[in-house]
């Protein structure tokens, strides 16, 4: 249910936000590019602002979902496929 959970909410941010698209490592780690670094960690307490709330929302206590959001960049601006190569190389390889 988690796992629906941020990957729902990845996917919802990425249709409002432009440039910005939404993947998973082979672990299942999931990675959102968002197209201004300097807004990244706003991004970051936003969603996890989010998620705490759908928890609650849920019945779950606060906390539970032990969200962890790391920011990765600056990246170098361009096409998907572009980006995804710098977050391989990175070490955050996405599908």
């Amino acid at each position: 249910m988690a796992a629906w959970l941020v990957s729902s909410a990845l996917q919802q941010w990425v249709r409002q936000v432009p440039g910005s698209f939404w993947g998973q490592t082979p672990a299942g780690t999931g990675l959102l590019l968002v197209p201004i670094h300097a807004q990244a960690q706003e991004t970051a307490q936003a969603l996890r602002n989010f998620l705490d709330a759908a928890v609650q929302a849920f019945g779950w206590g606060a906390g539970q979902g032990g969200w962890v959001f790391r920011v990765i960049g600056p990246l170098a601006p361009g096409p998907a496929r572009q980006v995804g190569r710098e977050l391989a190389q990175l070490g955050w390889p996405i599908s």
